[in-house]
């Protein structure tokens, strides 16, 4: 799938589902790494599906990438400023809905040598979007799953945070400052999904996959691991579909979050 981008900065995501979201093999061309926004700006080597980044380019360009199409994503955000990303079909942004009744959304801002307003996410693009609650917003190419829990956009005068050379007091380190275990993605999977955690420093890692039950379906990875952004892969070809949970232990850390397997 070819996205246009332009000399200097650009708001990019990855509309695909892909194998390797290394920074370096999806944009291999870019003149800066991806930045996400959480808050603060946080440099990132590994990419996320549904997360929207700052990369800055040399040049004007077209960057090829390749993967499985994907028509439905859900956004975890945080009331405030989000930093989205796209799926591999235009969404209107009044087809977008939430998890949450009644989320109230600015107006959705692109970059294009400035910020602008758009009434469309378009695949290989990336989005600020102001929110007045934690919730998800859910980008689909179904108009049957785009009927029920509308949110509703409003105007506001605020525009959102500057790129990141503008805003050089909010970047922070390229190492993990602290440990992190983030959502799967893509969720829902079938039947491979990447699972990206943070560890600051060196220390035993366990993760792994438990059913409802609590049964261990699967052991990603136990063992010493050094300090930095980490990604796994889990195939779950050979269990069937439902709700699992995936724990993390790191140390004295200790994380579970929710997924979810339809076949």
């Amino acid at each position: 799938m070819p996205t246009n981008v332009n000399n200097r900065w650009n708001l990019v995501s990855v509309p695909l589902t892909v194998d390797d979201y290394s920074e370096s093999n999806l944009y291999p061309t870019a003149g800066s790494t991806a930045f996400a926004y959480h808050g603060v700006y946080a440099q990132k080597d590994t990419l996320d599906g549904g997360i929207g980044y700052w990369m800055k380019f040399s040049t004007a360009q077209t960057v090829a990438m390749t993967g499985c199409l994907r028509f439905l994503d859900s956004i975890d955000v945080q009331s405030g400023w989000n930093l989205i990303g796209s799926i591999s079909v235009a969404v209107p942004t009044m087809d977008v809905t939430s998890d949450q009744p009644g989320m109230i959304v600015s107006k959705f801002h692109g970059y294009r040598n400035g910020y602008f307003t758009t009434d469309t996410i378009r695949p290989g693009k990336g989005y600020w979007a102001k929110v007045n609650q934690n919730g998800k917003l859910i980008l689909s190419g179904s108009p049957a799953r785009r009927s029920s829990n509308r949110i509703k956009i409003a105007s506001t005068s605020e525009m959102p945070p500057p790129a990141p050379d503008q805003a050089t007091q909010s970047v922070i380190p390229k190492t993990s400052t602290s440990f992190a275990l983030h959502q799967n993605y893509p969720n829902p999977c079938n039947p491979t999904t990447v699972i990206n955690y943070e560890l600051p420093k060196a220390t035993y890692v366990l993760l792994a996959v438990y059913d409802m039950l609590g049964r261990e379906v699967a052991a990603l990875v136990n063992g010493e691991q050094t300090a930095g952004y980490k990604s796994v892969t889990w195939n779950a070809a050979n269990v069937p579909s439902g709700i699992y949970f995936y724990r993390l232990t790191a140390g004295t850390f200790t994380e579970t979050k929710k997924l979810l397997l339809l076949k």
